[in-house]
């Protein structure tokens, strides 16, 4: 999902920036593997725009919905860690 981007911009990013990106991006991955919709949330700007590749692109609140559906399916087991 965001984990590419993230990545990237930890990479692109150097000394405090790169560090509070890495935290930032931390802070989801644990919120999204404990299955915390609304710390999940916190990492994405209110005026989002993501844009996927084969997806339609979603704001804000398609991409908390998205997060959502994912999170709360008990059938879906998807986790983050880092790389």
């Amino acid at each position: 999902m965001c984990l590419a981007v993230i990545t990237t911009m930890a990479r692109a990013a150097d000394g405090d920036t790169g560090a509070a990106v890495r935290q930032a991006f931390m802070r989801w991955m644990e919120a999204f593997n404990a299955r915390d919709l609304g710390r999940a949330c916190d990492l994405f700007a209110l005026d989002l725009a993501a844009v996927y590749r084969g997806v339609p692109d979603r704001d804000f609140t398609q991409q908390c919905d998205h997060l959502r559906q994912t999170l709360t399916d008990p059938k879906r087991l998807s986790r983050y860690a880092p790389a």
